[in-house]
C-alpha cells in the first residue's frame, strides 16, 4: 500500500493507490487516463503536488501503472482459458473417435471438424483479448462492460466445451452431423456488440451464478439436439426448464422454453413445439429480450407452416420473426435465417413469387455474411432451387443444384450423406429439362454413397428411389420404376405420418406408371389419394395439386368418362394459370391434354384453338 504521508492529499493518494493495485486488472487502463486523473488532482493547496509528480520523469507514472517490474503485462494468457476445453489432448481424443466409427466420411468429417473447432478457438481467444485490451490498455471499455463481455465469452467456451464432449464420444449418428454441431456453436460476434450485450437481461447478483448454470445446462441440450441426440436433449432441456420455474427468473425461463421447444420439433411434437415456442416468444416479447424473441419467432413460423400445415398463421408470424430478426441482426444470418423461413411458408402457400423474393433475398445476405457458415448457405440454395423449378425456371435451378453439390464437397466431402439429398434434387432439375440419362446417372452416385454411409431405410435413400423411379418412367422401363417407387413409399411410410407430402408425391408417380401399364384404374386410386392428402398440406390452386389433377384427367379420359376429364383438366389449367400467369409452360400441358380431349369428343374447331394455345 501507499505509506501514509499526511501531507498528500485524500484525491491524489486514491489516484496513486489505484496506480500501484496489486490487481493489474485494478489499475488504470491507460497512461492517459492515469495523466488525466492527476490531472484533476491539480488546484488550492494540492497544486504543487501534483504539478510536481506531472513533472517528474514519465518513468514515475508508468510504474504506477503497471506497479512492479516483475509482473505480466495485462491481457495474456487467453489461450490458457481454453486448456481442458480445446487443446491438443481433446483434439486427439476427438479425431480418434471419430475415426473408430469407420463410416466412409469419417476422415473428411474429421479434417472438416478440427479444423472449424481451431478456427473458433483462435477466434475466441482473439475476442477475449481484444476486450481485455480495450478495458485495461485502451481505457475505451468500462469494467462494466468487460464484465458483460466477459460473460458471453464464457458461455461460448462452455458451449464449445460441451461439443467437445459429445465429439469425443462420437457414434456413427454423431460424425454424420459433427461439422453442424460445430457450425452451431454460438456467435462470438455478440459477445462484441456493446448494444447487444446491453439488451440481454441481466439477473440480479443473487441469482447470477444459478442462472449461469442453468443457461451452461440449456447449452449442452441445444449441442444433443444439433448432434441428433434428440431424447437426451429433450431430458436435458425438460430438467432445465423446471429449474428456470423454479428459479423464478423470467428471461432465463424464455430461454428454456426455446430449447424445449425446439427439441419438441425434433421428436416430432409439433403441436407441443408450436405451444412452448408460442410461450417463448410471448415471454421474449414482454421482457424485451430480442435474441430469444427473434429465434422463438423464426422457429415457430416452420412448424406452424410446415409440418402443422397452418400457412396462413405461420405467414402472420413470420413479419414479426423477420422485423425481430432485423433488430437483432439486421443484413446477417439471422435476418437471412427469418426470411429463409418465411420463403418456406409462401411456397408452401403456392406464392412462388413472393417465396422467391425471400429466399433470393436470404441467399444473398448468407453469401455477403462473413459470419454465415457455409452450410447455412446451403439450405438457401435448395430453397430458392425448389421455387425456381415450380416456376419453370430451369437452367437457374440447375446452376443452383449444382452449387449445393459443390458446396456439400467442399464443406463435408463427397462421401458425406448430405450428398445424397442435393444430387437427388439436382437429378430432379436435370429431367425438368429433359437430360433423364444424365440424371440417372446422379442417382446412381447418390444411392451408391447412400449406401456406404447409411441404413438401408434411410429417409435420404427415400428421395433418390422416388427420383429414380420417375426418371425410370421417363425413360419407359416402368417395371424398374414401380420398383423403386415403391422402395421410396415403404421408407416414407415407416419414416414419416402416413399423411406427409412426400407419401402424396410417391403415389402420384405411381398412378403416371399404372397409367403407363394400362392400368387408368390403379392410376385413378393413386392419383385420388395423392389429391386427398395434398388438400390437407395445400392451398388448391398449388402447382403440386395442380399437377395430379391433370394426371387425374387423363385418367378419367382413357376409362372414357370425359365429362369428368374435362372438368379435371380445366381445374387443372385455371390453377396452373393462376399460380404462374397465363405463359407458364405447366398451362401448355393443361392444354395440350384438353385439345386431344376435345379431338376425341368430336370438337374439332375448339381442339384446334386449344393446341394452337398450348
Amino acid at each position: 500500500g501507499l505509506p501514509r504521508l499526511p501531507r498528500i492529499p485524500r484525491a491524489l493518494r486514491r489516484v496513486l493507490a489505484r496506480g500501484l493495485a496489486a490487481d493489474p486488472q485494478q489499475r488504470w487502463p491507460a497512461m492517459d487516463a492515469l495523466l488525466r486523473a492527476l490531472a484533476r488532482c491539480r488546484g488550492g493547496r494540492r497544486r504543487g503536488w501534483a504539478l510536481a509528480l506531472l513533472g517528474t520523469n514519465v518513468a514515475l507514472a508508468a510504474a504506477l501503472w503497471l506497479g512492479p517490474a516483475s509482473r505480466e503485462p495485462p491481457c495474456r494468457g487467453a489461450a490458457e482459458r481454453l486448456q481442458g476445453v480445446w487443446d491438443d489432448d481433446r483434439a486427439q481424443a476427438v479425431e480418434a473417435a471419430m475415426l473408430a466409427t469407420g463410416v466412409a466420411y469419417a476422415e473428411d468429417a474429421r479434417l472438416a471438424v478440427r479444423g472449424r473447432l481451431d478456427r473458433y478457438a483462435e477466434a475466441w481467444v482473439d475476442t477475449y483479448t481484444a476486450a481485455c485490451e480495450a478495458a485495461h490498455v485502451r481505457g475505451e471499455l468500462s469494467l462494466a462492460a468487460l464484465e458483460l463481455r466477459t460473460a458471453c465469452l464464457d458461455e461460448r467456451r462452455a458451449a464449445l466445451g460441451h461439443a467437445v464432449d459429445l465429439l469425443e464420444q462420437a457414434d456413427a449418428d454423431v460424425v454424420e452431423r459433427a461439422v453442424q454441431v460445430v457450425a452451431a456453436l454460438p456467435s462470438l460476434s455478440h459477445c462484441a456488440d456493446a448494444r447487444a450485450l446491453r439488451d440481454d437481461p441481466q439477473p440480479p447478483p443473487e441469482l447470477a451464478a444459478d442462472v449461469a448454470t442453468l443457461r451452461a445446462e440449456l447449452g449442452r441440450a441445444r449441442t444433443r439436439l444439433q448432434a441428433g441426440k434428440y431424447d437426451a436433449g429433450l431430458r436435458d432441456a425438460e430438467a432445465s426448464l423446471a429449474r428456470a420455474l423454479a428459479l423464478a427468473h423470467a428471461p432465463v425461463e424464455a430461454e428454456a422454453r426455446l430449447v424445449h421447444g425446439e427439441l419438441l420439433q425434433a421428436t416430432g411434437r409439433y403441436e407441443d413445439a408450436a405451444a412452448e415456442l408460442r410461450a417463448a416468444l410471448a415471454l421474449a416479447l414482454r421482457l424485451d429480450h430480442p435474441e430469444v424473441a427473434a429465434e422463438a419467432g423464426t422457429d415457430l413460423v416452420f412448424v406452424l407452416g410446415v409440418p402443422l400445415s397452418q400457412p396462413q398463421g405461420a405467414a402472420l408470424v413470420g413479419e414479426t420473426a423477420l422485423a425481430l430478426a432485423q433488430r437483432v441482426d439486421a443484413d446477417g444470418p439471422r435476418e437471412a435465417e427469418a426470411l429463409l423461413g418465411l420463403g418456406q411458408v409462401l411456397a408452401k402457400q403456392g406464392d412462388d413469387a413472393a417465396a422467391e423474393a425471400r429466399l433470393r433475398r436470404a441467399l444473398e445476405l448468407l453469401r455477403a455474411a462473413t459470419d454465415a457458415d457455409p452450410l447455412d448457405v446451403i439450405g438457401a440454395l435448395d430453397g430458392l432451387r425448389g421455387v425456381l423449378r415450380r416456376r419453370g425456371r430451369h437452367a437457374e435451378a440447375e446452376r443452383l443444384a449444382r452449387d449445393a453439390v459443390t458446396l456439400v464437397e467442399q464443406q463435408l466431402g463427397p462421401e458425406h450423406p448430405a450428398i445424397v439429398h442435393r444430387l437427388a434434387n439436382l437429378a430432379a432439375v436435370l429431367v425438368d429439362q429433359g437430360h433423364h440419362a444424365a440424371a440417372e446417372q446422379e442417382l446412381q452416385r447418390a444411392l451408391e454413397v447412400g449406401e456406404r454411409a447409411l441404413a438401408h431405410d434411410h429417409p435420404a435413400l427415400a428421395h433418390v428411389h422416388g427420383n429414380l423411379g420417375a426418371v425410370l418412367l421417363y425413360r419407359g422401363r416402368l417395371d424398374e420404376a414401380q420398383a423403386q417407387l415403391e422402395r421410396a413409399l415403404a421408407i416414407w411410410q415407416r419414416a414419416l405420418s402416413p399423411e406427409h407430402d412426400l407419401v402424396a408425391d410417391v403415389l402420384a408417380n405411381l398412378g403416371v406408371v399404372a397409367k403407363g401399364r394400362g392400368r387408368p384404374e390403379e392410376a385413378e386410386q393413386h392419383y385420388r389419394r395423392a389429391l386427398a392428402l395434398y388438400a390437407e398440406i395445400y392451398e388448391p390452386h398449388h402447382p403440386k395439386v395442380a399437377m395430379v389433377e391433370l394426371n387425374l384427367g387423363k385418367a378419367l379420359q382413357s376409362l372414357g368418362r370425359e365429362a369428368e376429364a374435362a372438368a379435371q383438366l380445366e381445374q387443372a389449367r385455371a390453377a396452373f394459370e393462376r399460380y404462374g400467369g397465363p405463359d407458364h409452360p405447366d398451362v401448355g400441358k393443361a392444354l395440350d391434354a384438353l385439345g386431344l380431349l376435345e379431338h376425341q369428343r368430336g370438337n374439332l374447331v375448339q381442339a384446334r384453338s386449344h393446341q394452337a394455345r398450348a
